[in-house]
This record gives structure tokens, C-alpha cells and sequence, in this order.
């Protein structure tokens, strides 16, 4: 006698009809998710492939970023030709007021370090690491 189905094994039709598993053992992965990431890694590769012009570009990651990891904001931030500063090289719902900041009047130095980094950005470029901060918006120098 066979026993119940695992409901972590359920079959189920997405909206482009068709069949997922719901999730993926214990680790309880959702394969939805997971195939809405690789999709938008395709998508990118696509364009990157396609010779699409670097701020188009740019800006197309910076939309699958918010997509994917459900934001309403995200800038892609790259440090400038002399590596003195993170510059926006592409955004997704960031005002042009705000690029314009932080590109010019009030630039993201990347001369900070130890305990001194000029933004949680800087940290994370100089280090090479994930900086986690508290909800950015309660945060006056985070205002977008």
C-alpha cells in the first residue's frame, strides 16, 4: 500500500501553464522562484549578448533586481575610473534628482576604511561582502 503524497512533491500549474513542483524537499525551495530567477538571468544574458547600449543595460539589471527581489528601488552602483567613488550606472525607480546627487554633489568615496567606510556601498565594494543595514529609509542619509 502505497502512503499520502508528499505535499512538499504537490504538482501545480503556474500561470504560463505550466507544471512546477511547488517545492523542492527539505529545503523548501520554490521551483517558481527559482525558474523566475533563471528567466531573468536569461533575459539579461540576452541583452548583454544582444549588444544592448551599457545604460540600457545597466538599467535592465537594475529592474530585474527590484523584480526579483520584490523592491520598489535599486541603483547599480560602479566604482568610477580613478576608483575614488561609487558612481549609479543604472537604476530602477530612483528619482534623476537622486542619481544626480549622489553622482555629483554627494559622491560615495571609496577612500574610507575599517570602521570609517563613507556608506554601507563603500563597505561592501571595499570588502567584497554583503553589508546588511537597517531599513534604509529610517535613515536621513538614505532618503531617496
Amino acid at each position: 500500500m502505497r502512503g499520502a503524497a508528499n505535499p512538499l512533491h504537490q504538482k501545480k500549474v503556474n500561470p504560463n501553464n505550466r507544471p512546477t513542483i511547488e517545492r523542492y524537499g527539505r529545503a523548501g525551495i520554490d521551483v517558481g522562484s527559482v525558474t523566475q530567477w533563471l528567466e531573468g538571468l536569461s533575459e539579461l544574458m540576452r541583452s548583454i549578448n544582444s549588444g544592448t547600449a551599457k545604460r540600457i543595460l545597466m538599467d535592465s539589471i537594475a529592474e530585474m533586481a527590484c523584480t526579483l527581489l520584490a523592491l520598489d528601488k535599486s541603483a547599480l552602483l560602479l566604482a568610477d575610473s580613478r576608483n575614488e567613488r561609487l558612481q549609479v550606472t543604472g537604476s530602477s525607480g530612483l528619482s534623476r534628482a537622486y542619481i544626480d546627487l549622489i553622482n555629483g554633489s554627494r559622491p560615495i568615496s571609496l577612500h574610507g576604511q575599517g570602521p570609517t567606510y563613507s556608506s554601507p556601498s563603500a563597505q561592501a565594494y571595499l570588502t567584497r561582502a554583503v553589508v546588511l543595514i537597517p531599513i534604509a529609509s529610517h535613515a536621513s542619509e538614505f532618503s531617496a
